[in-house]
């Protein structure tokens, strides 16, 4: 059995900017649990511009947004002009592999693997999670990220209502 202080649950923007400021920041061992590859999901390509700089992702960045519209279901329109660059539309795969890189550089393993449930089924302080994955492994850890978007694996897991949201990364 494998073990880490943190599991990441998701190989998208999300997962991996908390395995590098996990992994650059600290002395923990972190592992990412990614089922299909690195920045593989369809996730929103727009960012924060505070995101960008932080991550140095500039690399990716395709364009470059002063203002936000937000279009309703029933044809509400809000528009928000920020009277600076504040949103940046990506390359979302090549931001994910640019901070994989990263994160790998400063120790992150990663798993190729489906995480398809925990024991103890209800967490408890005292004792670390395991992580069983499809691939018959399990990973070890007190703490578990779950990074994995839409899925919202955890909730599952736990049974709990998901959120009917939609985020943007590193929303205001």
């Amino acid at each position: 059995m494998r073990r880490a202080d943190v599991v990441i649950v998701g190989g998208g923007l999300a997962g991996l900017s908390a395995a590098v400021t996990l992994c650059a920041k600290s002395n923990l061992d972190v592992a990412l649990i990614e089922r299909k590859g690195i920045g593989s999901n369809k996730a929103v390509r727009a960012v924060f511009s505070e995101a960008i700089d932080e991550f140095e992702l500039r690399d990716s960045v395709l364009q470059n947004y002063p203002s936000y519209i937000f279009h309703s279901p029933l044809g509400a329109l809000a528009r928000y002009d920020y009277g600076r660059v504040a949103l940046s539309g990506i390359d979302y795969h090549k931001a994910c592999l640019i901070l994989h890189e990263r994160a790998l550089r400063h120790g992150l393993q990663v798993v190729q693997a489906t995480a398809t449930h925990w024991s103890p089924i209800m967490p408890d302080f005292d004792q670390p999670l395991q992580i069983h994955l499809n691939n018959g492994e399990s990973i070890q850890a007190q703490i578990l990220i779950d990074a994995s978007g839409p899925a919202q694996w955890a909730a599952r897991l736990l049974r709990i209502q998901r959120s009917t949201y939609l985020s943007i990364c590193y929303g205001e």
